[in-house]
């Protein structure tokens, strides 16, 4: 089962065992396992005790979903395209949003993350929805430890107008993910 809430929540039971994916919507893709013939209250995560029953229910995740068409996550298998930059003129997300909609062109299960918070977030989502690739953008606000996010990215993206050393860039690279840099 999936569900927008909790930040995005994956589920999936077999026999006593239930695993728990939350805050997807963060990057998050760990799982939480809990016995719950005996922990009915899911207090004692057991997924470090049982990692062959956490594997088995994580390739069930994959395999065996059923997305909400009414709150939708980004699938796991999805190109995900990322930038952590607040939102302001000189990060150029204008620029990254009309690129993004041509790529969903030959791409159209590509997803685009925007983490970061400011000034122009709504105009922002009013030129991802003229473009028709709103459901497609995620926009996550500011976040605390960019690293979870980033590990979910396929390509981290850093458009600004000017840049010293970028601290996104940085982390991209630091997280084993190829940038795209634009000048």
């Amino acid at each position: 089962r999936e569900f927008s809430g909790y930040g995005g929540q994956q589920t999936i039971r077999a026999g006593d065992w239930k695993a728990v994916r939350q805050n997807m919507a963060k990057g998050n893709l760990e799982i939480e396992l809990y016995n719950i013939a005996d922990d009915i209250g899911e207090q004692n995560d057991v997924a470090k005790d049982h990692p062959d029953v956490v594997d088995r229910l994580a390739k069930l995740m994959e395999t065996v979903r059923t997305p909400s068409e009414v709150f939708p996550l980004i699938p796991l298998d999805a190109p995900v395209i990322g930038i952590v930059a607040n939102l302001r003129p000189v990060k150029r997300h204008r620029d990254l949003i009309q690129a993004f909609a041509k790529i969903r062109q030959v791409v159209p299960v590509a997803h685009l993350v925007i983490a970061g918070e400011g000034e122009l977030e709504a105009q922002l989502r009013d030129l991802a929805v003229s473009h028709g690739v709103a459901a497609q953008i995620h926009f996550l606000g500011r976040v605390e430890g960019a690293a979870t996010i980033i590990r979910r990215f396929s390509v981290g993206v850093l458009c600004s107008e000017s840049e010293g050393l970028s601290n996104a860039l940085m982390e991209y690279l630091r997280e084993g993910k190829p940038a795209v840099c634009t000048n």
